[in-house]
């Protein structure tokens, strides 16, 4: 039985490692397995058979690999799956985060611009963590012009809108007519840890602009600490799309 305790002990480690950041889901694979691993031991210590036991012990190392496999794919992916909430669309939750400690820092992305820019009402889309609540806001420039400020208190032509939490702002035509793609600046105004920005692991999310984002720390531009100088360093893309709606552009 002794034998059975560390292929166990890596798979249950393995679960821990791969979806922490997803208790829910954590919780319900843990429960599962637990039931199945004591009914196949339950099994395993009432047999005497030599070829029962063996197979009942092979099954248990099986569901010991399965564990480590379950485990380990978040890791590998970049991203473990969240279940989405009643009424909300599938979210992946990103890796990491942006939050702002000093007036003096911004974060810039470079996005394409979507379809049909020319004729529809488009937008810059920032993805945060979770619902703020605060009195904080960010300072958005598009291609170096000033667009305003997004803020649970601001107002001006912007709204939230989109599968996730997150403010937009609306992009004149005649900004994003400056060049075949945008630059998108935000700074902070009012600093408060609990306004979060989104991150991608994956620096190839937007496939045509690759190793598109970058984070001012107040001397230099990083593209290897876009987290922010409290986190290690993380590299990927900012949560931060131009998104084109069918309204009115007047």
């Amino acid at each position: 039985m002794f034998q059975l305790v560390a292929p166990l002990t890596a798979g249950a480690v393995a679960l821990i490692l791969g979806f922490w950041r997803n208790l829910p889901a954590l919780f319900i694979l843990c429960f599962g397995v637990t039931l199945l691993v004591a009914l196949l031991v339950a099994l395993l210590n009432g047999r005497q058979e030599h070829h029962t036991r063996f197979v009942l012990r092979a099954a248990v190392e099986g569901v010991a690999s399965l564990m480590v496999l379950q485990g380990t794919l978040p890791l590998l992916l970049g991203e473990a799956p969240v279940p989405s909430l009643a009424g909300d669309p599938l979210i992946r939750s990103p890796l990491w985060q942006l939050v702002f400690s000093d007036p003096s820092q911004a974060a810039q992305k470079d996005t394409p611009l979507p379809e049909h820019w020319e004729t529809q009402a488009v937008y810059v889309r920032i993805d945060l963590m979770t619902p703020y609540r605060g009195t904080a806001g960010l300072r958005v420039d598009v291609n170096g012009e000033p667009l305003g400020t997004v803020s649970n208190e601001a107002g001006g032509p912007w709204y939230a809108l989109g599968p996730s939490h997150g403010w937009s702002i609306r992009v004149p035509r005649s900004v994003l007519a400056q060049a075949p793609q945008a630059t998108v600046t935000l700074r902070p105004v009012g600093i408060d840890p609990t306004l979060r920005i989104g991150g991608h692991p994956d620096a190839d999310v937007d496939h045509r602009l690759p190793g598109n984002s970058r984070f001012f720390d107040g001397a230099l531009w990083r593209r290897d600490r876009l987290a922010g100088t409290a986190q290690p360093p993380t590299t990927g893309t900012y949560r931060v799309w131009l998104v084109a709606y069918l309204e009115s552009l007047a």
